[in-house]
């Protein structure tokens, strides 16, 4: 079935996966997204997203130490983690300074994950609600 992305992984649909990248890249905040499952498997994004990096990512919400102290790595690139919050499924954190910097932020809903990253002059207040709303929208 064309419409079946990741066999039993609850709530991703080749639908909802277009839907939520659509609505996060329609925003204008974020130079990167991709929508991914708990594989590390990427159902859609606007670069060549490793599947290696997705996994860690994926498990960025199972250890609060571990994930704040090594970060995430995406396209071969650090970002620092400033805050986690496993229970409500957010992270974000950034990179460089604030001329040149990069934020990140990954919310999760279900088995589903968006992230994104975004520069000045959008910041985390603005980028990562909006992000957590459209997951839960369309993967919830």
């Amino acid at each position: 079935m064309a419409d079946a992305l990741a066999a039993g992984v609850e709530g991703l649909s080749l639908g909802n996966a277009q839907a939520a990248f659509q609505a996060a890249t329609e925003l204008g905040y974020c130079n990167r997204v991709v929508v991914f499952d708990k594989t590390g498997k990427s159902l859609q994004s606007s670069f060549d997203a490793d599947p290696v990096e997705l996994l860690k990512i994926a498990s960025v919400f199972d250890d609060f130490d571990t994930s704040i102290g090594e970060g995430i790595t995406i396209q071969r690139h650090h970002f620092d983690l400033h805050r986690l919050y496993a229970d409500q499924g957010l992270c974000y954190g950034r990179r460089g300074d604030a001329q040149t910097g990069e934020g990140i932020a990954l919310v999760k809903v279900g088995e589903a994950f968006i992230l994104g990253t975004y520069s000045f002059p959008h910041v985390s207040a603005k980028v990562v609600p909006a992000l957590k709303k459209i997951a839960t929208e369309k993967f919830a």
